[in-house]
């Protein structure tokens, strides 16, 4: 099933580490996606939506190897769904609201990608945000990176509605 995504292959939708990728809508006019998502049904993946409160932003650099993107991004999506990311509650006042990963580009080539997650409390302090800036650190950072990005750090960033 998770094959059949449209977004299931990160290089098919972001830059295949050559070129961006070009679609066309329905119009023919031409538009490129810079960010993959997924949010809890109901939740809005935009800042105005008021249940969005704080992010964990992850800078992941200018991954070349594309297997390594993918494999981040699967594994986090698995994680959400699966309930293995010790972040995803049935409480709508704490834990994760949303996943991004984000495509930076600057003079029409890449210039790295981002990881975000989005959460339903600004604070950084609490219990359920701690697990999930653990499990960043710990499993995407120094598993799956094998630190590669060793000296990148999770940011909490609260969005001050």
């Amino acid at each position: 099933m998770w094959n059949r995504l449209p977004h299931a292959n990160v290089s098919k939708i972001l830059c295949d580490g050559n070129e961006f990728k070009v679609f066309h809508d329905f119009e023919g006019q031409p538009y490129q996606v810079t960010t993959l998502m997924m949010f809890k049904h109901g939740i809005k993946p935009a800042f105005e939506d008021k249940r969005n409160k704080a992010e964990l932003r992850l800078d992941l650099g200018n991954i070349k190897d594309l297997d390594t993107l993918q494999l981040i991004w699967e594994t986090l999506v698995h994680d959400m769904i699966s309930g293995n990311c010790k972040g995803v509650t049935t409480n709508e006042t704490e834990g994760i609201s949303g996943i991004r990963l984000v495509q930076k580009a600057k003079n029409n080539s890449i210039n790295g990608y981002r990881l975000e997650i989005w959460l339903l409390s600004d604070q950084s302090e609490n219990a359920i945000t701690k697990l999930i800036t653990s499990y960043l650190e710990d499993y995407i950072i120094n598993d799956i990176c094998s630190n590669r990005l060793k000296d990148s750090n999770v940011q909490f960033k609260p969005f001050g509605h």
